[in-house]
């Protein structure tokens, strides 16, 4: 049986599941795409041969430029006489480089030039290229024209290379071709946009179980799967395949879409699995696959790493995180592209909280943002001004969908934007085979357009270009890289920058404190630098004194980096007037203004009280408030509660804070920290409670009852709160922590002035205190929860009371028990208790049975269970046991389950919780003369599995099963669960499906079982052992609790079943107003083959079922769900083959632009079902003209 063990789980980074994805391009699929027939590519520019362009300087004369051509031995073919341009056909003997040389010597020449062929720009035929907006944006959908990765240009220069190779360590694709164990037929999945762009292992031969090409990896034809330890890294999620299309579909061959290279081959290491998670170790894996294959000759440019977690894991270590850091840091020669993150609405400041692996300040990581059509930073995107990199589009990105069909899907995310970046470094590497790492990775950083919406977002405030980054020129990138969040004066800092011109390193860098401390970084590869050449000048530092500001320097450009500036802007406290010992609550605000261009680290807050409401740190301290950090321009609003010392003197104070009281955190202005708020008035407390009378008897008996009372009266001249009153019994009339409490009275609250409550009851002295004299002490207030004027007079004691031991003594004289048992098996016990002293014990006294490995019964030994197994084994009198007398208790027990076969003693004891008082605790327990040999009594196994070879979600199916029970001794009621796995290893992390209970099997016997149930519509299609486990919570003791599981021979292939259609959708407002509510009608039809929301479908059962439609208002009859949300309708289930009538009541939103819209629904719009076909969920109906 396979066993899960706890890891430290990594998710990729969409907004929602893959599944979840839009589908915006359900017409665009197969024949909807609009066809476009571009010239194919050229390689660059291209001199056309035996022509220049000359132009001469204005008057000239026409002989003195026919005499210049004739000397030459060239003629004039065209001319462009409104620019005075001549196109030169040269003389075959003399070269282009030569006659350019010959005119530009001719002082009466203005220039000379090649005569450049010129071609159409490289559009690929691809039907789904017109709506990848990331390679080419129009400003179509209310994008901006432009706002784009410039692909089409790029690709006049190359469109990749089949010799370079992206390693995508992610969910797999969806690429393979693996035989049936059983039927040795070949299963092939490939989507048609991966052909020719998949890497093979050249020295492996698929599928015969064997490594042979060495290299630790058995039948890595075209990568490796971490999670299953295979070499077969299928898709079945959809976030690799989506990954992968964006990078390196295939382009140009008329079908789907066009990647960024359309030629190059993609390598998958699977680390996530079909939920989209993953753990530490399966990342690491295959990053140590990435650096076998590039050793072994494989040309892996760059890993593609759209995952992400860690940062918030409150158990981890610094070693976890340096699992991946070494990893990564290992292969300065393969590039690291890291999606930076997703959070919901505003994103998340990667320089505050880490996001890892993104996060990792190594050389060779790119960690990327993603853009939107309009080159503003996605809403969810993480940034970071020093951790991000780079933006790319990452918003509505069109691609590859796992499973049948050959289907495409569009998608968010940062991890969409990330391999735009992998495939840049793909396609630099393919144009320039011998250029390394360093120079790729500055290619890509220089390269990028400046964009508004990047700048103080990402360190370069760039957004990708393919073109310039292919063709780079004289792009210089000054930016700093990391600086220490907190500074401290004396404590040595690491300062770093880039500072390249396109691919090279340009130095020097210097950077100097407004405080006159000059520090030189460099790029040299001795620490802190962390590799040579890369571009990153690193330095040393230890300030010397505070500072407002560093000053970078440096032939790429300069930049001022101000320091981090924390201020209190509000403080209060709440309520305005309070007691002595009352909490208050106090809010304070603290800003980092936008003068700072860094992000404070988190920090720390004094909260004083002061008289005057000058601050200072002589004032007196209430308490430390945490301060989160704050990014610049920001603040952070925290609450914190305090109680107010009761040696505070009465009076008026000001409530005020110290931000970063201990100066940790080096600011550009440290006199700005301190804040007064409001006044609060302090009155002392005027209640006194004190025991004014008390009782008790004057003697006792050890584990008998007695009465006392108490009455507490409030003396002062304010309320007091409700309280509680204590009795204790202690050996003097001083209260003590040794003394022995007895019981407790709750006091309400009490009037000013002599309000009082007498509190009385019965106590029980307990039965293991020693025989003697004790005081009973009263005490007022026990818990110290009412503040008092005087808090020294609240305790009372009373008369002594001599407390003596009953004359009794019980003794077990006698055990018998059976020779032989099984676990489980039920007992017939005997014993002989007797009472050696003069007084009675009391109805009730118990006898409790235990089993024990010695003959020294105690009460940490296993006890009996009743025959129901429900609790202790127990007998209790019914009748007092009088002194001198004995008495014989039977019994019928079980013994526990979880009690392993072997030879035990049984034994009893009487009053095993010393509820009497005796007068020897010690001689209670007995062993019985006879050991009892326990052995096991049931061993349940499945003997046969069967089911369907095909089967659809939401669909009926039927399993069926033999269960044996191999065992000595009946099993009782069993339960049979069963399973759909991907591998023949049958555990209860395996996918539950049908479940039965089998009433009971004799020993020996063999039961068989059936079970029908809709096959869960939460199931990825795929192809999957059938396998069933008897009793799988282990309920029933066994013989062998791991032979309970069995997988079926045959496998069952699984499609989607469900698949919705909105069939009508309309409103008869056409000419609604703008806030208004209209009626919309519309029937949404499950015209799949399996139901929606099937009582036996172990999804329902697990998380319920709620489908929704969305209803929108489009500009267009391509209804998305970007388009505008006015309502919702949602049902739970839906049969195969079924209609539902819905009726919305829609509002149209109060901003909505004036205009004609379409009305139009989308089925599932959470796509909170697979289906068999995700692309017909949307519906048109008809027009209407907002007003």
């Amino acid at each position: 049986m396979k066993v899960t063990s706890r890891k430290r789980m990594l998710k990729w980074l969409t907004l929602a599941p893959l599944l979840a994805m839009t589908q915006l391009h359900a017409g665009l699929i197969g024949q909807g795409f609009l066809s476009m027939s571009q010239a194919f590519p050229g390689k660059g520019m291209v001199k056309k041969e035996a022509e220049i362009l000359v132009k001469f300087k204005p008057g000239v004369a026409k002989a003195t430029k026919d005499a210049k051509h004739a000397a030459e031995g060239n003629e004039v073919v065209r001319e462009v006489a409104r620019y005075n341009l001549q196109t030169v056909r040269i003389s075959p003997a003399q070269p282009v480089d030569q006659a350019i040389a010959a005119y530009k010597a001719d002082p009466n020449v203005e220039f000379v030039e090649p005569n450049f062929e010129i071609k159409v720009q490289a559009l690929p035929n691809d039907p789904g290229f017109s709506s990848q907006w990331g390679m080419l944006n129009t400003g179509a959908l209310g994008g901006v024209a432009g706002a784009d990765v410039k692909a089409t240009t790029a690709w006049d220069r190359g469109t990749g290379s089949t010799d370079v190779v992206v390693l995508v360590i992610d969910t797999g694709i969806w690429w393979t071709s693996v035989p049936d164990p059983v039927t040795g037929l070949v299963t092939t999945r490939q989507h048609q946009d991966l052909v020719g762009n998949v890497w093979v292992n050249p020295g492996e031969i698929p599928n015969n179980g064997i490594d042979d090409d060495g290299n630790g990896y058995i039948d890595d034809v075209h990568g490796y799967d971490m999670v299953n330890n295979d070499g077969d890294p299928l898709d079945d999620n959809g976030h690799g395949t989506h990954v992968a299309g964006i990078l390196g579909a295939a382009g140009n061959n008329a079908v789907g879409i066009a990647g960024v290279n359309w030629h190059v081959k993609i390598a998958a290491c699977k680390a996530l699995d079909g939920n989209g998670t993953g753990s530490l170790d399966n990342a690491v894996r295959c990053l140590e696959y990435a650096r076998v294959l590039k050793d072994r000759g494989v040309n892996v440019v760059v890993t593609n790493n759209s995952y992400g977690g860690l940062s918030t894991d409150p158990d981890l270590t610094p070693v976890r995180i340096a699992a991946m850091n070494d990893a990564i840091a290992a292969q300065t020669d393969i590039l690291f592209v890291a999606a930076a993150g997703n959070t919901g609405a505003g994103g998340q400041d990667n320089d505050v909280v880490d996001f890892f692996p993104a996060d990792y300040a190594l050389p060779n990581v790119i960690a990327v943002a993603a853009t939107d059509r309009k080159d503003a930073l996605a809403s969810f995107s993480h940034y970071g001004r020093h951790s991000v990199h780079v933006g790319a589009p990452g918003v509505e990105i069109l691609s590859l969908l796992n499973g049948e069909g050959n289907n495409y899907v569009t998608a968010p995310g940062t991890s969409q934007a990330a391999p735009y970046v992998s495939g840049l470094a793909a396609l630099i590497k393919s144009q320039n085979p011998t250029m390394d790492s360093r120079t790729i990775k500055n290619l890509i950083l220089a390269g990028g357009d400046i964009v508004p919406a990047l700048q103080g977002k990402t360190i370069t405030g760039r957004r990708l270009n393919l073109d310039t980054s292919t063709a780079c020129t004289n792009k210089p990138l000054f930016t700093s890289l990391k600086v220490a969040p907190a500074i401290t004066v004396g404590v040595p800092n690491t300062l770093s920058a880039i500072s390249i011109n396109c691919g090279t390193p340009v130095g020097p860098v210097t950077a100097t404190t407004s405080s006159g401390q000059v520090i030189s970084l460099l790029d040299d590869g001795v620490a802190p630098d962390q590799l040579a050449g890369d571009g990153e000048f690193t330095a040393t530092w230890t300030p010397t004194s505070g500072f407002a500001f560093i000053d970078f320097v440096s032939p790429a450009g300069t930049e001022r980096l101000s320091a981090v500036d924390l201020q209190p802007t509000a403080v209060s406290v709440a309520p305005a007037i309070a007691n002595l010992g009352d909490t208050v609550t106090v809010t304070l605000t603290v800003s980092n203004p936008g003068t700072s261009q860094s992000a404070a680290p988190a920090s720390a807050a004094n909260v004083y009280l002061s008289v005057d409401g000058v601050i200072a740190q002589a004032d007196l301290l209430l308490g430390p408030v945490q301060i989160p950090g704050i990014p610049a321009g920001q603040t952070r609003t925290v609450t914190a509660t305090f109680p107010i010392p009761t040696t505070l003197t009465p009076g008026t104070y000001f409530v005020g804070t110290i931000v970063d009281p201990t100066n940790v955190i080096v600011e550009a202005l440290e006199t700005n920290n301190t804040l007064a708020g409001n006044a609060i008035t302090i009155n002392a407390s005027t209640v006194d409670l004190t025991v004014t009378a008390s009782s008790a008897p004057a003697t006792a008996v050890l584990g008998s009852a007695i009465t006392v009372s108490g009455t507490v009266t409030n003396g002062g001249t304010g309320a007091a709160a409700a309280s509680t009153l204590s009795f204790y019994l202690s050996s003097d009339n001083v209260l003590s922590a040794n003394d022995t409490l007895v019981g407790t009275a709750a006091i309400n609250a009490l009037a000013a002035n002599g309000g009082f409550q007498l509190a009385s009851g019965s106590v029980t002295v307990p039965a293991s205190l020693p025989a003697g004299t004790y005081f009973l002490i009263a005490v007022a207030d026990s818990a110290n929860v009412v503040l008092e004027s005087n808090e020294g007079n609240n305790t009372r004691a009373v008369n002594t009371i001599v407390v003596s031991a009953p004359a009794r003594d019980l003794t077990v004289s006698s055990v018998s028990n059976p020779s032989t048992s099984v676990n489980s098996g039920t007992l017939s016990l005997s014993a002989t208790v007797r009472n050696t002293g003069t007084v009675a014990a009391p109805i009730g006294t118990k006898v409790r049975w235990y089993v024990s490995a010695d003959a020294v019964i105690a009460t940490t030994d296993v006890a009996l269970t009743n025959t129901a197994g429900s609790a202790p084994c127990e007998t209790a009198f019914t009748s007092t046991l009088s002194g001198g007398s004995s008495r014989t208790v039977s019994a019928s027990c079980r013994i526990p389950a979880d009690v392993i076969a072997g030879s035990y003693y049984i034994g009893a004891i009487v009053d095993p919780d010393n509820a009497v008082a005796e007068n020897n605790e010690t001689n209670n327990t007995r062993a019985g003369g006879t050991k009892i040999t326990v052995s096991y009594s049931v061993d349940l196994t499945m003997t046969a599995v069967a089911g369907p070879a095909t089967g659809a979600t939401g669909q009926n199916v039927t399993f069926t099963g033999t269960v044996r029970n191999a065992g000595a001794a009946a099993a009782g009621s069993t339960v049979v669960n069963f399973y759909l796995s991907s591998d023949s290893t049958i555990t209860t992390s395996d996918r539950l499906i049908a479940s039965t209970t089998v009433a009971s099997v004799a020993a020996g016997a063999s039961v068989p079982v059936t079970a029908t149930a809709a096959l869960r519509t939460d199931l990825p299609a795929g192809i999957y052992y059938i396998g069933a486990i008897a009793d799988p919570a282990n309920l029933v003791a066994e013989s062998n609790n791991n032979n309970n599981a069995l997988a079926s021979v045959n496998r069952i292939t699984t499609s989607y079943g469900p698949d919705l259609v909105i069939t009508s959708v309309n409103t008869t407002s056409t000419t609604p107003t703008r806030g208004t509510a209209i009626p919309v009608t519309g029937t949404v039809l499950n015209q799949g083959v399996g139901a929606i929301g099937a009582a036996t479908d172990r999804r329902v059962i697990e998380n319920g079922s709620t489908v929704t439609v969305g209803i929108y208002l489009s500009t267009n009859p391509n209804i998305t769900v970007f388009d505008t949300l006015i309502g919702t309708y949602t049902f739970s289930s839906l049969a195969a083959g079924t209609s539902l009538p819905f009726t919305v009541n829609a509002t149209i939103p109060a901003g909505m632009t004036v205009g004609n819209y379409y009305i139009g629904a989308i089925a599932d719009r959470a796509t909170a079902v697979r289906e068999s076909n995700e692309l017909n969920n949307a519906l048109p109906g008809n027009l209407i003209s907002v007003r």
